[in-house]
Formats: C-alpha cells, sequence, structure tokens
C-alpha cells in the first residue's frame, strides 16, 4: 500500500487521499493496443487524410510534379513534405473512408522555372499572369497559332515548353459530402503545329479574355493551376505552382473549431486510466508486423517505370516500397515516350492488385513503337 514508481506495465502512486492506484504506463509506440494517442496526433490525422486522398486522385500528375526532391524520397513523401504545414481542412474517419476530398492551395509542382499567379476576384473568377492575345476559347485555334501568341506575349517561355491546365471542382452527391472532379489539358508549344487545339483532351477549358489566360472553373467551388514544364540537359524542369481556389466556403466548414473536434472524436483519443492494484486488466501490445520489400525492374530500363501504390495506407513509391506483410498493393505501369507496357513478369494473371506475403521482385517489359 506504500508502493510508488513503475513495475511492468504500471506505474504505482498514491492520491492525496491516501489511496493507491496505478496508472497504466504510456505507450509512445504507433503500434499496439496502448499506443499513445493525444490530441495533437489526432489533429495531425485528421488534415493528414485530406492530402492523401487529393495525392491519390491526383498521383498521375506527381510523377513529374516534384523537380526539387532528394533522389531516394517518393513523389508521395515530397508533396506531403510541402503541404502538411499548409493543411487546414480536417476529415472525419468516416469521410474520409469514403472518398471525400476538400480543395486547398496545394502545391502541387515544385521546382526552378519561374510559374504563373492567379488573382481571384470578389466572384470568384480566377485571372492567370500568363499572357494573351486571344479572346475566346483555344480550341478555335491552332497549337501551332495558340504557340505563336503564347511565346510572343510572354518571355519566359520557349519553343517545346509543356502548358498543363488544371481545373477541379468540389461538388455534392446524394450523400451530401463533397467529391473531387478534374479536368486537365497539357499543350506542348509548338509553332510547327496545324493540329487544332481542340483535339486536345479538355481543351474547352482554356481561353483568354483581357489579355489574360483564364481556365473555366464549375460548380460553387472550384481550384486551378498552371504548370510549366521544360526538358534541358536531359533534366526536366518545371514551375513551383500552387492551386488558386475561387472560394473558400468548403475550407472553412471543414476547418471550423466544431469541424475539428468532430474529426477529432471520430478518431479517439487516449485518457489517463486509474487502476486499483491488482486489477486483471492487462495491456496487450501487439508485435512489429514483419516486412517486405517490393522491387521493380523497368525491360529495358528506358521503357517506363511502375507506380506502387499501398492500398491499405495510401503510400506510393516508384520502382521500390517496403511495406508490412499482409499489405494490398496496387501496380501502375508508365511507359515512356516511344515505348508501350507489354506485361510484369511474374505475371499475376496480369492482377494489378495483390496482398504481399514476402519479398517481390517484379519485371514490367516495353516495347517499342513508331512515332508519327
Amino acid at each position: 500500500m506504500k508502493m510508488n514508481g513503475r513495475v511492468g506495465a504500471y506505474t504505482f502512486y498514491t492520491t492525496n487521499g491516501g489511496r493507491q492506484v496505478a496508472r497504466i504506463a504510456n505507450n509512445s509506440s504507433n503500434y499496439g493496443e496502448t499506443a499513445k494517442r493525444t490530441v495533437a496526433m489526432q489533429t495531425r490525422r485528421t488534415k493528414w487524410g485530406n492530402l492523401v486522398t487529393f495525392y491519390r486522385l491526383n498521383r498521375d500528375l506527381m510523377g513529374r510534379a516534384f523537380e526539387s526532391k532528394d533522389a531516394n524520397m517518393s513523389d508521395y513523401n515530397r508533396f506531403m513534405q510541402l503541404n502538411i504545414p499548409l493543411a487546414r481542412v480536417a476529415l472525419t474517419k468516416d469521410a474520409f473512408m469514403r472518398g471525400v476530398c476538400i480543395l486547398q492551395e496545394y502545391v502541387v509542382s515544385d521546382g526552378s522555372l519561374p510559374g504563373f499567379s492567379a488573382a481571384v476576384e470578389e466572384n470568384g473568377k480566377i485571372t492567370w499572369s500568363l499572357k494573351s492575345s486571344i479572346d475566346g476559347e483555344f480550341a478555335d485555334h491552332t497549337i501551332g497559332e495558340v504557340t505563336d501568341d503564347l511565346l510572343a506575349n510572354n518571355p519566359t517561355l520557349q519553343k517545346g515548353d509543356q502548358l498543363t491546365f488544371v481545373s477541379w471542382t468540389n461538388a455534392g452527391n446524394v450523400d451530401s459530402l463533397p467529391r473531387l472532379y478534374r479536368h486537365l489539358c497539357e499543350v506542348t508549344l509548338d509553332p510547327a503545329s496545324s493540329i487544332n487545339f481542340g483535339e486536345l483532351p479538355a481543351s474547352n477549358i482554356v481561353g483568354a479574355a483581357e489579355g489574360k489566360v483564364q481556365i473555366l472553373g464549375q460548380g460553387p467551388v472550384y481550384g486551378q493551376v498552371i504548370i510549366l514544364s521544360r526538358v534541358v540537359s536531359g533534366k526536366l524542369l518545371v514551375s513551383r505552382s500552387t492551386i488558386a481556389l475561387s472560394s473558400e466556403t468548403f475550407v472553412q466548414q471543414f476547418s471550423a473549431p466544431d469541424a475539428v473536434k468532430e474529426a477529432i472524436d471520430s478518431y479517439g483519443v487516449d485518457v489517463e486510466k486509474l487502476l486499483e492494484p491488482g486489477s486483471p486488466e492487462q495491456p496487450k501490445p501487439k508485435p512489429l508486423p514483419g516486412f517486405a520489400t517490393i522491387s521493380v525492374v523497368n525491360v529495358p530500363s528506358a521503357g517506363g517505370f511502375v507506380y506502387i501504390h499501398s492500398i491499405d495506407t495510401g503510400e506510393d513509391a516508384v520502382n521500390f516500397m517496403r511495406v508490412p506483410l499482409g499489405t494490398k498493393i496496387e501496380l501502375s505501369s508508365n511507359a515512356n515516350t516511344g515505348y508501350a507496357w507489354d506485361s510484369y513478369n511474374p505475371p499475376y494473371q496480369d492482377e494489378r492488385e495483390f496482398i504481399v506475403n514476402g519479398d517481390l521482385s517484379i519485371i514490367s517489359n516495353y516495347h517499342q513503337v513508331s512515332q508519327s
């Protein structure tokens, strides 16, 4: 009855009233039933979910969006590194599991090229610093005509540059939760091209008025970005580009104190638990899981690369990933220009999703295709 100090999983002490009690020791591990979940930890977790869903819906864009990252850092980790400090939206566990995604001013490309700024008017109209003398949609002109116009009005642009125009829209559905919809148009600046700009996918979202480029947005809340890409000495350079929002209605709704509290409560927060001496309750930490590595060899090496996506955690990597045993992963092949993907070896019966039960060595086969 006079014990003080720690024994096993318990810390014993005497209260001011003379009652001997024991407190379950906190476990700072990320694993096990006794893992500590503070308010601060769970607050970060509620804001992490929106970032993960946004990345998952736009990972095709992220594979060539981060010029400035360590060689061993994945695109997913670089995206999170850039945007976790900016995250404001808090999602409940249920909203995250149902794929809800709220537009925010996320950084979607990061590099050394000069980017384009956006001005948002009171009515939500977004105008970009990219200049153009065209009046109306670019789809009414050839790529060569659009190229000549943009090169003449923007000294920072060069022949061969690629411009990526993206428009996202937040819209509700039958469950009244906003979902994310995207339109993307890419063009390579080529003065000699006689191809109609209107033949490009989603070309109708791009136009100009009053000397400035505009991207058409739909719905009450939409976001836009323009990314500049350029190849110099075989290296891909990109601009630092941040999403411009027409309105912060949803951001304010999902970052309000009540919304943050609801999100934290949905994940749960640990509270101190006092035990009387002799209590049979004993924490039973789960053992750390075993790990496996997935490595991909691309044949030929210039043929392309493979995204490895962890369905369990949302993490992505290129050609190599280390995951706990039992993780469900998805493979996504990406052929480089001039190549087409053939198959995986082992073939996995052409399945793209499977459970990892041990180390995997995968060959991704490609073949060259003729260029017209």
